[in-house]
């Protein structure tokens, strides 16, 4: 009988022996990690639960404690909990290991080697059957992998690689976009959806961030919206900004892209800055161009000289300074300028005022008005004819301005209409039907007036002496007469007498 028991025990130990090597087996192989490194910081764990007669537990409430010892089993727990799942049809449990007892992420799983021990009770209750010990090898050092990727504070990232060499950058989905790309040593991140962060757009040693930003050119930098930098070295900021010369850089929004720089080499005629205003991409506009070879251009995108405006310039008042541009001589003096004189008057200076204007419109010279007229510059010259008679037809005039704004003292002059009729050519209209005089021309006809009248003149004093000549003719005359009728009476009176 003894033996018979004995033999029982025995039987009874092997199987319970045997059942649990199945269970422990049948759990570690079925063991796996669905979690990722991200919360909840826990991972699956499943099973097969059977009784001790290696049957499947079907259907039924059962209870597991779960042991986590650190460096060696049995030895210092770090974590430890209980379940009550209840099995399917084939026995299978499955349990979220880290949902009823401590907290998973605390444990440091790079520090130590960690242990599981798995202990079941098929009915439920706390009579705890041990499956075993097992060493935890890599599926919870998977919850490890959220603090081995974060980046911690005053910690350096550090990653090295060769140009020309690595994987290729493969065709990335999605739309925002972090990467860095060790083959090209090139930085992008932001949005994408148009293939300019593909590899063949991407520049060695470029930069690019943003929406839809491209940078080319070797060494190149762009970001914002659409901004593209082609040219080597060149950087592109904005909105549309495009940067095509080697060295080139371009802001502002929707700047000019016309011109069609060599990227990799040096041209004089180069934008090499550029400030965009535009509207859109059919659109575009430079408020700022600057060319390589010191060309600046306001408004103007192709300037051909080294200041040039597309537009008007304001020059204001300073201090005690009134507005104005200096010009210095080939020695560096400031001798010439250009501006107000005072608030009301506009001039020219030369180490004096020379000529200004005032706001009523009256001008102030102080030297003498040379106007060109050599000879060989000139064609189809013509003698004036009837200067004078011309000059005679005239008629000047004493008036006073309507406009309120020119001087209201009074006026001599000639009115335009009627100079038109007989000197046309000395008489222009503005846009607005506006006449004006040029009183300067009619300076020659004056002259020949005067050449007329001293024509005339010395006619007069030809005629004038013929006519002296003839009284002084007639006086003799006269005499003659009178003595001849003298010694007419003489002869009666003797002719008398006898």
């Amino acid at each position: 009988m003894k033996n018979k028991t004995l033999h029982l025990h025995m039987r009874t130990n092997n199987l319970l022996s045997d059942f649990r090597t199945l269970i422990i087996a049948i759990i570690l192989l079925l063991l796996c990690l669905l979690a990722k490194a991200q919360a909840p910081k826990q991972f699956s764990f499943q099973g097969v639960a059977r009784d001790a007669a290696g049957k499947v537990v079907a259907n039924q409430l059962i209870r597991l404690r779960l042991t986590i010892y650190k460096t060696a089993p049995n030895s210092n727990i770090k974590f430890e909990e209980e379940h009550t799942p209840i099995t399917n049809i084939n026995g299978v449990f499955t349990i979220p290991v880290g949902s009823a007892g401590m907290d998973l992420s605390a444990i440091d799983w790079k520090e130590s080697e960690y242990y599981l021990q798995v202990e079941i009770d098929p009915t439920s209750g706390n009579n705890f059957i041990d499956l075993g010990t097992t060493q935890l090898l890599s599926v919870p050092y998977a919850l490890h992998a959220a603090e081995a990727n974060k980046l911690k504070n005053d910690d350096p990232i550090f990653m090295t690689g060769n140009l020309g060499q690595g994987a290729l950058l493969p065709v990335i989905p999605g739309q925002s976009k972090f990467i860095w790309y060790p083959r090209k040593a090139a930085f992008r991140f932001g949005f994408e959806n148009t293939g300019v962060w593909d590899d063949a757009q991407i520049g060695n040693y470029s930069f690019a961030f943003g929406n839809n930003s491209s940078a080319t050119g070797e060494a190149s930098f762009a970001g914002g919206l659409n901004s593209i930098a082609s040219g080597n070295y060149s950087m592109a900021f904005g909105e549309g900004a495009v940067a095509k010369a080697r060295g080139g850089v371009a802001f502002g929004r929707w700047g000019e892209n016309d011109d069609d720089p060599d990227p990799k080499n040096l041209a004089l005629n180069d934008r090499i800055f550029q400030i965009g205003d535009g509207n859109g991409a059919n659109s575009r506009h430079n408020v700022v161009t600057i060319l390589r070879n010191g060309k600046v251009g306001i408004g103007a995108s192709d300037p051909d000289y080294t200041m040039d405006l597309r537009g008007r310039m304001r020059i204001r008042y300073f201090g005690t300074e009134t507005a104005g541009i200096f010009f210095n001589t080939k020695n560096g003096n400031p001798d010439g300028f250009v501006g107000m004189k005072t608030d009301t008057e506009v001039g020219l200076y030369l180490k004096t005022w020379k000529f200004w204007v005032n706001d009523q419109g009256n001008g102030y010279l102080n030297g003498n008005l040379i106007q060109t007229s050599d000879r060989r510059l000139k064609t189809n010259i013509q003698p004036f004819k009837n200067s004078l008679g011309k000059v005679n037809g005239l008629q000047g005039y004493h008036y006073n301005w309507e406009d309120k704004t020119r001087d209201q003292t009074m006026q001599t002059g000639l009115i335009a209409q009627e100079v038109e009729q007989v000197f046309p050519e000395l008489v222009s209209t503005n846009k607005d039907g506006f006449k004006s005089v040029n009183y300067i021309g009619l300076v020659p006809h004056l002259i020949e007036s005067v050449k007329e009248l001293k024509s005339k003149t010395d006619e007069i004093a030809v005629l004038r002496k013929e006519l002296e000549g003839m009284r002084e003719m007639g006086k003799r005359l006269e005499l003659l007469e009178a003595s001849l009728n003298k010694g007419a009476g003489v002869a009666e009176i003797k002719t008398a007498a006898k």
